[in-house]
C-alpha cells in the first residue's frame, strides 16, 4: 500500500525567477513591500507609523491599481456608521460590472475589442469562439429585451441555464440595466429549483431545452416548468435552443393534418419541448431581434448585483445579497494576485453558472480582458482524458477544480494524464471541500508536473470570494491554504473571542473586518443574517464563518472543518479509497434510532450511523423513493441506475457538492 502524504512536508517551492515575474511581486516592489508577513500586515491591518497600511488603504489603493472604473468617484472608502455588519463601501460613488468585464474592452479603439472572451466547447466536440464585440452585442439585446418586458433596476432574473456561451451575455446584461442575476444551479431538480424561484420572486427566468450529458440530452425545460408552477412569479421564459428543437417544433405545427403527417407528429413530440405559449419565448425571437446598442446604467456601488443561494446543508437555502462593487473589487483582486492573471491566459474553472465560482470566474478574467474556457459535459466523456486532452489542445493556463472531481479521475490509470502535454499550464486551482494527501499529490505531479502550484482557496457564497487565499510565491504543503487573502482580516479565536492562530491552537475562523464583497444581509432579511454571521462574537463584533480552523508551522493553515452541517467530502471519499477493494465509492448512512447515545460535553447527543443493509432484490418502495428524489431533488445532472438505489456519491457535480440532504434522500 502506498505511504500517505506528509501533510507537513513543503513539496512546493517556487523559484526566484517565476516570483518576480507575478503580479503580487510587482505590487510589494511598488510599495516597498519586502516580504509575504509584511503584505498581509499591511493589506490587513493598521500598522503603526505606517500610513500605506490597513483594510481601508488595500481596497482604496485597489482601485486605481487594477484600473477598476467608476462613472463617479466615491465620497470615501468606506462607512461604518451601522457597524461592520452594515459596512458601506465606496459610498457615493457610480459603477456598473458590466462596463468594466465588457464595455471598456468593447469599444471601438480598444485593443482587446476582437479578442475571445471566451472559448466554449460541447460534450459532442463543438467549439464556439465569442469575441469581446459579439459579447459585447449579445449582452446589449439581452438588456433591450429585458427593459421591454418591464425589468427595472432592482428586479431580479432567474438564470436556469446549460453552460453555454449566452450565459455570459445573459449575466452581463442583467448587469447592464440594474436587475439582479439569480444563478440556478443546471442540476438541481424541481423542488430546489421552485425554492430559489419563489424566493427571489424572479418574474424572468432565462432557462434552455436541454444539455448534452454522458452523451446523452438532460432535458431542462420541463424542470423548469414544473418549478414555475410550484412557485409562481416568473411572467416571461425565454428558451435557448441547444438542441435545435425550435425549428422541429415550428415545422411540426405548420404541417398539415394527414394521417400520414399524425403518425410523423405524435413520434416527434416525445422530444418536443412543452410550451406555454402566453408565457414563453425562444431566445431567437426574443432576445436576437433586439437592437444591439444600449447605454449601461450607472448604478450606485451598493446596488444590488447578484443573488446568490448557498446549496442549503444549514436549512432554507440563504439568498446572499451581492452589490456591484463588492464582486467587482473581490473578484478582480483575487484573479491578478491569487491566479497571477496575464493577458495571454486561457482560465478554465470547472463549475456552473449556479455556483459562485461561475460568476466569479467570468467576472474577475473580464475585467483584465481575459480569455475563460467553458466546457458543457462530463469530465471523463466519451474517454477518461477528457480535461487533459482539452487542456492539450486549448493550451490552456489555469485550471481550477474540486478535489471530489480529481478523486473521480484519479481513478482512471495514470496513462490517460501522461500521454497529453500539460505544459502550458501555469497554475492549477481547487476549492469547495478539504482535499485529501493522496489525492493532492496526484493533482500536483501527474497534472500539474509537480510545477504548477495548488492554490487552494477557501471562502464562501457569502462574500463571492475568499478568506484564505495563497499567493503563487508561496511554499506550498499538501492539502494546505494559505494565511489570509490580501485585505482579508481573517483570525483564528477560541469562545471567548481570543486569538489563538499564532498559538498554532484550533479554533473558530472568523473575520475581525469587513471587505467589499461581504454580504450586508440576506434577501429574507437581516435576523437571520445576524443571527447566522454576528451573534456568536459581538464584542466586538466578528464574522464567524462556521468553520473551525487552525494555523499551521509555515504561515500555512491546516484545512478548515465544517462546524455547521455540512457534508465532508474529503473524509467520507478518502477512506474507503484507501481500501483495495472499494476503490469509487462510499456510503451514507443515516441516523441510528435504535440506540440512544450519551450525551457530549456540550450537552448534544452523539448520534450513531447505520449502514444501508445490501439487498439482493430490489426494494420497490426505495427505488421510487429515489427516482421521487431524482426528480424534485438531485435533478437529472446524475442520475442512479435505473430501479437501484445509488450507493455512490454524485461526482459529476465538479463544481460544488451536492447538499447533504439529497444524499440522504436517496440512502434508503
Amino acid at each position: 500500500m502506498k505511504t500517505v502524504p506528509d501533510t507537513d512536508e513543503v513539496v512546493h517551492e517556487p523559484d526566484q525567477a517565476f516570483v518576480e515575474s507575478t503580479n503580487v511581486w510587482a505590487f510589494m516592489q511598488a510599495y516597498g513591500i519586502e516580504d509575504y508577513d509584511e503584505l498581509v500586515e499591511r493589506t490587513c491591518t493598521d500598522v503603526d507609523g505606517v500610513d500605506e497600511s490597513g483594510v481601508e488603504w488595500f481596497w482604496d489603493e485597489l482601485v486605481d491599481y487594477l484600473d477598476v472604473e467608476f462613472y463617479e468617484d466615491y465620497d470615501t472608502v468606506r462607512d461604518d456608521t451601522e457597524g461592520p455588519q452594515f459596512s458601506d463601501w465606496y459610498p457615493g460613488g457610480k459603477i456598473n460590472i458590466a462596463h468594466n468585464t465588457l464595455d471598456r474592452h468593447a469599444a471601438v479603439d480598444s485593443e482587446k475589442r476582437n479578442k475571445v472572451a471566451c472559448i466554449w466547447e460541447s460534450e459532442d466536440g463543438e467549439v464556439r469562439e465569442v469575441t469581446y464585440h459579439e459579447l459585447h452585442r449579445q449582452a446589449n439585446k439581452v438588456a433591450n429585451y429585458l427593459e421591454s418586458v418591464g425589468v427595472d433596476t432592482g428586479d431580479t432574473v432567474g438564470l436556469y441555464m446549460p453552460m453555454v456561451p449566452e450565459v455570459i451575455s445573459i449575466l452581463y446584461g442583467c448587469f447592464k440595466v440594474g436587475a439582479v442575476a439569480v444563478p440556478i444551479f443546471s442540476g438541481f431538480g424541481v423542488d430546489a429549483t421552485a425554492t430559489r424561484i419563489a424566493d427571489s420572486e424572479c418574474s424572468v427566468l432565462f432557462t434552455g431545452d436541454g444539455f448534452q450529458r454522458r452523451g446523452g440530452e438532460i432535458f431542462l425545460k420541463g424542470a423548469a416548468d414544473d418549478a414555475i408552477e410550484e412557485a409562481g412569479h416568473v411572467e416571461h421564459t425565454v428558451v435557448f435552443d441547444r438542441f435545435g428543437t425550435r425549428e422541429a417544433q415550428r415545422a411540426s405545427e405548420t404541417r398539415a393534418g394527414s394521417e400520414a403527417t399524425r403518425e410523423q407528429s405524435d413520434e416527434e413530440s416525445e422530444t418536443e419541448v412543452p410550451w406555454v405559449d402566453e408565457r414563453d419565448e425562444w431566445w431567437a425571437d426574443a432576445v436576437e431581434s433586439q437592437d444591439d446598442a444600449y447605454d449601461t446604467k450607472e448604478l450606485p456601488s451598493d446596488q444590488e448585483s447578484m443573488l446568490l443561494y448557498s446549496s442549503g446543508t444549514t436549512g432554507k437555502p440563504k439568498g446572499i445579497v451581492h452589490t456591484h462593487a463588492g464582486v467587482q473589487m473581490q473578484t478582480a483582486k483575487e484573479i491578478h494576485f491569487g491566479f497571477d492573471q496575464k493577458p495571454s491566459d486561457r482560465f478554465f474553472w470547472v463549475s456552473d453558472i449556479g455556483w459562485m465560482m461561475g460568476p466569479w470566474t467570468l467576472i474577475g478574467n473580464h475585467t483584465f480582458g481575459g480569455t475563460i474556457f467553458m466546457y458543457e459535459g462530463a469530465p471523463d466523456h466519451p474517454e477518461p482524458d477528457r480535461f487533459w486532452e482539452m487542456i492539450e489542445r486549448h493550451k490552456l493556463t489555469t485550471f481550477g477544480i474540486s478535489p471530489t472531481a480529481i478523486r473521480a479521475l484519479r481513478k482512471y490509470d495514470d496513462e490517460w494524464v501522461e500521454k497529453h502535454d500539460l505544459s502550458s499550464l501555469r497554475l492549477l486551482g481547487s476549492t469547495g471541500e478539504p482535499w485529501d494527501p493522496e489525492s493532492w499529490m496526484w493533482f500536483y505531479e501527474k497534472v500539474g508536473g509537480s510545477e504548477a502550484p495548488i492554490i487552494n482557496i477557501s471562502g464562501g457564497t457569502e462574500i463571492c470570494g475568499c478568506f484564505l487565499m495563497p499567493m503563487p510565491t508561496e511554499p506550498l504543503k499538501p492539502c494546505s491554504l494559505g494565511g489570509p487573502g490580501l485585505g482579508m482580516n481573517i483570525d483564528i479565536v477560541n469562545a471567548q473571542g481570543e486569538s489563538v492562530a499564532d498559538a498554532h491552537e484550533r479554533g473558530f475562523l472568523v473575520a475581525r473586518d469587513s471587505c467589499p464583497s461581504m454580504t450586508k444581509s440576506l434577501w429574507e432579511g437581516d435576523e437571520r443574517y445576524l443571527n447566522t454571521y454576528w451573534s456568536t462574537f459581538e464584542n466586538p463584533p466578528m464574522w464567524d464563518h462556521g468553520d473551525w480552523a487552525q494555523k499551521g508551522r509555515r504561515r500555512l493553515l491546516v484545512p478548515p472543518r465544517p462546524r455547521r452541517r455540512r457534508t465532508q467530502r474529503g473524509r467520507t471519499e478518502s477512506r474507503p479509497r484507501r481500501s483495495r477493494r472499494r476503490t469509487h465509492r462510499t456510503r451514507v448512512g443515516e441516523p441510528s434510532r435504535r440506540r440512544r447515545r450519551p450525551r457530549r460535553d456540550d450537552g448534544n447527543r452523539r448520534r450513531r450511523l447505520r449502514r444501508p443493509r445490501r439487498r439482493r432484490r430490489r426494494d420497490r418502495r426505495v427505488a421510487r423513493r429515489t427516482a421521487h428524489a431524482r426528480r424534485r431533488g438531485v435533478g437529472q445532472a446524475v442520475p442512479p441506475p435505473r430501479g437501484t438505489v445509488r450507493r455512490r456519491v454524485p461526482e459529476d457535480a465538479v463544481g460544488e457538492d451536492y447538499p447533504s440532504r439529497y444524499l440522504l434522500a436517496v440512502s434508503g
